[in-house]
């Protein structure tokens, strides 16, 4: 079973995933997807990757978030 959890950060919210728990190492992972608060989720920033831990992906969304802010 996978929990989500929704965070705000710099003006998008950030949901972060948990996957099932992996059934050879019986390890999980967490992976991330934002997007513009008040818009359609369908403009997502995700990486694609999966890390160790919850606060891991948290941190990579906002270093994601903040190198588009940055970009502007």
């Amino acid at each position: 079973m996978s929990a989500n959890q929704c965070e705000k950060y710099n003006g998008f919210n950030i949901q972060i995933e948990q996957n099932p728990v992996d059934q050879i190492t019986g390890e999980t992972y967490w992976k991330f997807q934002a997007w513009r608060i008040g818009e359609e989720p369908t403009n997502l920033i995700s990486n694609g990757k999966q890390y160790g831990g919850y606060e891991v992906a948290l941190n990579e969304a906002k270093k994601a978030i903040d190198q588009i802010l940055f970009l502007r």
